[in-house]
This record gives structure tokens, C-alpha cells and sequence, in this order.
């Protein structure tokens, strides 16, 4: 059974940025890291950690989660919202390693083109 039929929330059925019409509620999984942004209008922010936090972000305004857990968003008007996911820590490690890898071999490789092809800076 799919989480559309289940009735629970998915964390990959959120398009960005997103447009929410007034009165439409949506309800999602965010990660600790993750951030809201209000582009255009007003949106109401419930996050349920373990008190209820309630918010209205306006035009610009913008909220960080502290923690994991569900939230809810809700269009007080006609509003416009970008939501920025974390990256997971090993992602981030083994991107950091692939490009150190391979800068260290295109440095190694037109090391040995110019060894290859007689030319020196000095001469």
C-alpha cells in the first residue's frame, strides 16, 4: 500500500517551490536541519515535536527544524513556499572524498602530460 493510500504522510510528495491556496492543509515529515520559506503571503506552521509549535510566517520569513517529526503547513492567503532539505552526513562525507579524489588525479594527470611533453618552465 502506497502512503498516498494509507493516509500517512510522505516525505517525497512535496514539490518546490510550492503554491498554496488559502485554507489548503498540508501535513509532511521534516528532517532536523531542514528549513521552511515563505516566498510570497502569509502560512501558518504547526510541528509537532514534543510540544505543539505554532507559527505564521510572513513573506521572507523563514523556520529551521530543530529536530525531526511531523509538520503541518496551511495558507493563511495565497501563498508561495520553498522547503530546503539537508543532505545526510554520509552524502555530504563521500561527496567531499569523491571531489578530493579527483582533483588530486587531474593534478597527477597534467603533471605527467607536461613531464610527457618535454616542456619545463624553466627554458
Amino acid at each position: 500500500m502506497s502512503d498516498k493510500e494509507s493516509g500517512m504522510p510522505s516525505e517525497h510528495d512535496f514539490s518546490y517551490p510550492r503554491a498554496l491556496a488559502r485554507g489548503q492543509y498540508e501535513t509532511h515529515y521534516a528532517r532536523a536541519g531542514d528549513q521552511i520559506i515563505c516566498l510570497e503571503g502569509w502560512l501558518g506552521l504547526s510541528v509537532h515535536q514534543p510540544c505543539l509549535y505554532d507559527a505564521v510566517l510572513r513573506a521572507g520569513e523563514s523556520y529551521c527544524f530543530q529536530a525531526g517529526g511531523l509538520f503541518e503547513l496551511r495558507g493563511e492567503r495565497n501563498s508561495l513556499v520553498v522547503y530546503l532539505r539537508t543532505q545526510p552526513v554520509l552524502r555530504r562525507k563521500l561527496s567531499c572524498a569523491v571531489q578530493s579524489i579527483s582533483k588530486w588525479c587531474t593534478i597527477r594527470f597534467i603533471r605527467r602530460g607536461v613531464e610527457q611533453s618535454g616542456s619545463s618552465s624553466g627554458s
